[in-house]
């Protein structure tokens, strides 16, 4: 009896253990994905309050039949599609290329998670080509990776895309280069192309 009340006792013990381990990861991933989603309200929130009815933004779209994820934001209006990464990362940061770099004490920086940048630069690489394929023509597709909480002490070498704090994102939007063909009727095929539903002014 005592040997069968000691390998439930240990069961239990193990299961604990199991469940514990599990449970702290998954509540880090709420955690980490009310951040990010905080962040992209931010984001959005500021991008309604200081552009005008010539932009249209998006919030959370899928470019169809790709598996590269989901797009923070679209922004679509006379700077052509702009697509907007939010990465709600907290610290100090140097960037080198595609490679992010987090300050951890003084002035030692370490690799840190995955490049922002390469997904972004898929997203607009894979979003071009789309709009070449439904013959929309040339449609100039750009991104911007947006820190609201970091900040970025120095950038070095070329990410591939632009990159910015959110203090500094709508003055980086406004200049932009403008598209010198943009109209109405650019905006509209670009919307139908995309299919969207949702489409917030």
């Amino acid at each position: 009896m005592k040997q069968y009340l000691w390998g439930i006792a240990i069961t239990v013990v193990i299961v604990f253990v199991l469940v514990r381990k599990h449970s702290d990861s998954l509540f880090e991933n709420i955690g980490n994905f009310k951040k990010g989603k905080r962040g992209e309200d931010e984001v959005a929130a500021m991008l309604k309050e200081n552009l005008d009815d010539n932009y249209t933004c998006v919030e959370n779209y899928m470019i169809p039949n790709a598996r590269i994820g989901d797009i923070d934001g679209l922004l679509i209006g006379p700077k052509g599609v702009v697509i907007l990464e939010v990465k709600n990362y907290q610290g100090v940061f140097r960037i080198s290329g595609p490679d992010l770099y987090r300050r951890n004490r003084g002035d030692n920086y370490t690799l840190y998670k995955k490049s922002p940048f390469i997904q972004a630069t898929r997203q607009k690489n894979y979003l071009s080509k789309y709009f070449k394929d439904k013959g929309i023509g040339d449609v100039p597709v750009k991104a911007i990776v947006i820190f609201p909480e970091a900040k970025i002490s120095s950038i070095n070498g070329e990410t591939g895309v632009f990159v910015t704090e959110n203090n500094k994102l709508v003055n980086h939007i406004f200049q932009l280069s403008s598209v010198p063909n943009w109209d109405s009727s650019l905006e509209n095929q670009i919307i139908n192309a995309l299919d969207i539903k949702n489409a917030i002014n």
